[in-house]
Order: structure tokens, then sequence, then C-alpha cells
């Protein structure tokens, strides 16, 4: 006999609309989740996380479906163009 799994009550919460607007959403990991991209040097991982912040993870109108973003880069040369992200409130970090 297998012990029936349930949901815990403040974990059963309405659809988030914002997720549905994605153009991307069938591609991109569902939200919320966990992202690690690992990958040697020069191999884009910079670029695969702007792409999916720019492009991806916002609605119909361009909009963000983040509230805010706090991103550490290892390389200098990316910092303003995370900056500009279409995200209100975003914090980029280049320094431990």
């Amino acid at each position: 006999m297998e012990l029936p799994i349930n949901v815990i009550p403040s974990e059963v919460k309405p659809r988030d609309k914002r997720l549905e607007k994605m153009k991307y959403k069938e591609a991109l990991p569902k939200h919320p989740a966990n992202i690690m991209i690992l990958g040697a040097c020069g191999s884009g991982k910079s670029c695969n996380l702007y792409s999916m912040l720019k492009d991806g993870y916002v609605d119909d109108k361009g909009h963000s479906i983040f509230d805010e973003m706090i991103i550490w880069l290892g390389t200098l040369d990316a910092v303003d163009a995370f900056k500009k992200l279409p995200c209100k409130n975003i914090v980029v970090l280049n320094e431990w």
C-alpha cells in the first residue's frame, strides 16, 4: 500500500497569469526554478542567461515576469547590458 502524497495547503496558489503570456514558455524551465548554467570559459553561459532574461522570461508586452533580479557576473564587459534588462528592480554584481 502506498502513502498518498497531499499538497500542503499553503502551496496551493493561483496560476501567475504573467507566465501564460510568455512567448517561449514551452522552451524554458517552469517558474519557479533553480537554474545553474555550467560551461567552460567562452562557451556562452552569460549569453544564454541574457537571452533567457531579455527575451524568454518576459510577457507579451516585453515586461519581465520577475519582480526583482540579483545577478552576479564574472565579466565586466556584460554588466551594462544586464543592467538594461526589462526589470524594474535589478542589481548586477561583479565582485565578491
